[in-house]
């Protein structure tokens, strides 16, 4: 059996994550389960495996259960979620912080954190993306 958490506006208690992460129960992929409802919530992958280290997951095995867990699930891992001679230039840059950090989970507990993953670039296929300029609106998730 394996487990997901799709981290989102009203299925998060940082007191039941921290217990589980206490008995060693691990989710074995992390995802943000982004919506649109709510994005205000739940903001980037960084941002959801930041809570889960501050929560007790180990930095690596959150980095891993964020893709290649997935990757290699879906026998996709020659390919995806590894750097390797001949795949596609898919990146993330991240720096690790450190500072005074504070989250929010569903029912409005605290987190407080003194590490916090941040996206310094993006590269796809090799070629640096840019960040949006402007705000997201409905109609941009609608297929044409």
């Amino acid at each position: 059996m394996t487990f997901d958490v799709g981290l989102d506006r009203i299925h998060t208690s940082f007191a039941v994550v921290r217990a589980a992460l206490a008995d060693g129960f691990f989710p074995h992929y992390l995802s943000t389960d982004l919506t649109m409802p709510n994005r205000h919530v739940t903001m980037d992958m960084p941002t959801t495996i930041s809570k889960f280290v501050a929560l007790g997951m180990p930095l690596e095995q959150a980095i891993a259960a964020s893709g290649h867990s997935a990757a290699v699930k879906l026998g996709m891992d020659r390919v995806f979620g590894v750097i390797r001679e001949g795949n596609q230039a898919d990146l993330g840059i991240f720096e690790l912080q450190e500072g005074a950090f504070e989250y929010r989970d569903t029912y409005g507990n605290t987190l407080r954190a003194t590490k916090q993953l941040a996206a310094l670039q993006t590269l796809y296929a090799g070629r640096i993306l840019e960040s949006p300029r402007r705000s997201l609106r409905m109609y941009d998730f609608v297929a044409k």
